[in-house]
């Protein structure tokens, strides 16, 4: 699993950068710094490993979450699955933007399953 990692403790990080146009996105962190106050647009997808059955998860502007949520696998299912989710929020300049909320290291993904996370301004302040 290169292009993720996460240990349940801090943000999901993801390292497979495809698109960090002014490098506000720390992939050593996980952190999204906005390099502008603005409304932005959020969005995360996340695959969980075969045989994990729940999972929490999050978006968080500083320490508060503008999107939390639960997602339950079937227990029939043979194989993993993802789900995601997304919010706009306002964002102060300076603060940083981070997905996360699992309990443990449960994310998963493959050549057709990959997690992701992206921000788009949409308006300055």
């Amino acid at each position: 699993m290169d292009a993720v990692s996460y240990t349940g403790r801090e943000a999901i990080k993801f390292s497979n950068i495809v698109l960090n146009k002014g490098d506000s996105y720390d992939n050593d962190t996980g952190n999204f710094t906005a390099p502008i106050a603005g409304i932005y647009q959020f969005n995360a997808h996340i695959c969980i490993k075969k045989g994990i059955r729940e999972v929490n998860y999050y978006i968080k502007v500083g320490n508060k979450s503008i999107v939390t949520g639960e997602f339950f696998v079937p227990i029939e299912a043979e194989d993993r699955k993802c789900t995601s989710f997304s919010a706009a929020a306002l964002v102060p300049k300076g603060d940083s933007v981070r997905v996360g909320g699992m309990l443990e290291s449960s994310l998963d993904e493959s050549d057709n399953d990959q997690c992701s996370f992206s921000g788009t301004l949409i308006q300055n302040v």
